[in-house]
């Protein structure tokens, strides 16, 4: 069984179960250090947004919501201005993951 096939299923809890059952698989190895190697080969701003989506996402406490993961993304360091501009849309955020 592959990752790629997770987003195939055609609902949420059967993704949720298909990746449950992978999640026991030892011949799915190190998946995490393959998906980090494919965000760091993009280029080095989607690798950027890449790497800054999924830690965002994996250490928000409660789950974020869309708009809130793009406030957050769209923070540039030692700006007191929000940039709407500068607000990802969301196809881009999955292909950068």
């Amino acid at each position: 069984m592959k990752v790629e096939t997770i987003p195939q299923e055609p609902t949420t809890y059967r993704r949720r179960q298909k990746l449950s059952a992978m999640t026991n698989d030892p011949s799915l190895g190190d998946v995490g250090g393959v998906v980090l190697g494919r965000i760091k080969a993009q280029t080095s701003e989607k690798a950027k947004l890449g790497l800054a989506t999924l830690m965002w996402v994996s250490r928000s406490r409660p789950p974020l919501e869309e708009d809130a993961l793009c406030h957050g993304l769209a923070v540039e360091v030692g700006s007191t201005d929000l940039n709407t501009n500068d607000f990802p849309v969301t196809p881009t955020l999955l292909r950068c993951c």
